[in-house]
This record gives structure tokens, sequence and C-alpha cells, in this order.
């Protein structure tokens, strides 16, 4: 996770670029507590063994999910998303190299309305790319 303070459309159009230029660090799995570090090495020790490398994995420059959590203002977002894969956005980086499928956008929002269909209509006013919303929870 990357913590940023800065308007919401600068940071959507730019983070997919970010991300290429400058991908996380390889996921190498859950962090050893120390307890279980002292334990290893005592067993290793004690075999007179010599730890295995463990095996390189590329950094992370694939982001998989955005979630919006905004319940008042995420919605109005969503147009921001549009175009952020587009090569002049990426200046000319290969998307195609990192992404086989397209992140999942998580947007929650509230409506007061009970009835599934009431609660749609009233979302979709909201949204300025209405025809992108999915069923309301």
């Amino acid at each position: 996770m990357r913590v940023t303070c800065e308007d919401g459309r600068d940071f959507i159009q730019s983070v997919t670029a970010r991300s290429l230029d400058d991908p996380f660090p390889a996921y190498t799995g859950p962090q050893t507590s120390l307890t279980k570090q002292r334990k290893l090495q005592r067993q290793l020790a004690s075999l007179g063994s010599v730890p295995v490398d463990s095996p390189i994995h590329p950094p992370r420059r694939r982001i998989s999910h955005f979630v919006m959590n905004l319940p008042d203002s995420a919605i109005t977002f969503l147009d921001a998303f549009r175009g952020i894969f587009s090569s002049s956005s990426l200046e000319g980086m290969n998307v195609g190299e990192v992404y086989d499928t397209m992140p999942m956008i998580h947007c929650h929002c509230f409506t007061r309305e009970i009835e599934s269909d009431k609660a749609e209509v009233d979302i979709r006013q909201v949204s300025p790319i209405s025809h992108s919303v999915a069923e309301p929870h």
C-alpha cells in the first residue's frame, strides 16, 4: 500500500503509470515471526544445514483492484478511470505485458431506497457514467 495526498482524479489518472515505473516489491509471502525465525535458525544450526536461497520473484507492476471506499463521493470518480490504460496516458508503455485482465473497481455507495429497482435508479442519478453501475448491495 502506498499513501498519497492528492486529488482523487489526478491519482486515478496517474496510478497505473506509476505502478509500471515504480512497482511494488515482490511478494514473498507472510512475514515470519521473530520467534519462528530463531527456531528455524536453531534447527538449521543443529542439522548443519545451509538455508537454500528462496526463488526470485519479480516486482509487482499490476494493479488488481481499486477500492473506492468513499460512500458520499466514490461514484462521482468512476469516469476518471476511462483511458487510464491508453498509450497516451502510459507514455508508450506496453500495458499488455502486465495486464492480461483489467483491474476490478469496487465502488461503495449507499442509498436510502429499500427496493432494488428504486435503489438502482437513485444510484444512477448520482453516477457520471450511469450505464456502468452494477447491482446495488
